[in-house]
């Protein structure tokens, strides 16, 4: 099994309108980004996106995003999503 040498988590969020739902997390960013591909086929949600965040240093980073058409989405920031919902 792979290690997660990088030292960061990877969350999958959902959208659903103008907010991002957390659906999920994993250690491996080979495997969020494989969850979030199968979300975005479900064709179920208004958009998925990926985060990472270094465990050493708390940087958050977008790493996907991907939202519907005439979904309106605007950049992600802590400050401006939390608290989230869970699902």
């Amino acid at each position: 099994m792979a290690k997660n040498l990088a030292g960061k988590t990877y969350e999958v969020l959902t959208a659903d309108g103008n907010r991002w739902i957390f659906h999920s997390t994993f250690d491996m960013r080979s495997s969020a980004l494989e969850h979030a591909e199968e979300l975005l086929g479900l064709d179920s949600h208004d958009g998925v996106q990926v985060t990472s965040e270094s465990e050493r240093t708390g940087e958050l980073e977008v790493i996907l995003r991907n939202v519907r058409t005439g979904i309106r989405s605007s950049p992600w920031s802590p400050s401006k999503n939390l608290p989230c919902a869970t699902s």
